[in-house]
């Protein structure tokens, strides 16, 4: 079975071939230290989104035995990855709305 993430669907307005060897053949891939430090960063992310679907995250941010800089650095994370997810949906709604012609995006940042 052919799992397609977020991150395999983005690929796909950038160049079919990629997508095609990212799920044909993913043996192929060699990834720069540059690429692999954005990767660790995505990973961070992820676990984030992971907890907050468990909803320990949230908890732990509104826990009154918190502390307020906890509390902050949580509630940072948290609005992180919605920016991440949000994007990456605004992007995978707009190519297949644009019969996959890729519409540039970026969410402003605050």
């Amino acid at each position: 079975m052919i799992r397609l993430s977020k991150s395999k669907l983005m690929s796909a307005p950038q160049c079919p071939k990629r997508l095609h060897l990212e799920v044909r053949h993913p043996e192929l891939k060699k990834f720069s230290p540059n690429t692999e430090t954005i990767f660790a960063t995505g990973h961070r992310v992820g676990a984030l989104g992971r907890e907050v679907q468990d909803g320990s995250a949230y908890l732990e941010a509104i826990g009154p035995a918190s502390a307020h800089a906890r509390r902050e650095h949580l509630r940072a994370r948290l609005l992180d990855h919605c920016r991440f997810d949000t994007e990456a949906m605004v992007r995978l709604m707009h190519f297949f709305a644009s019969a996959g012609r890729p519409a540039p995006l970026a969410l402003e940042t605050q």
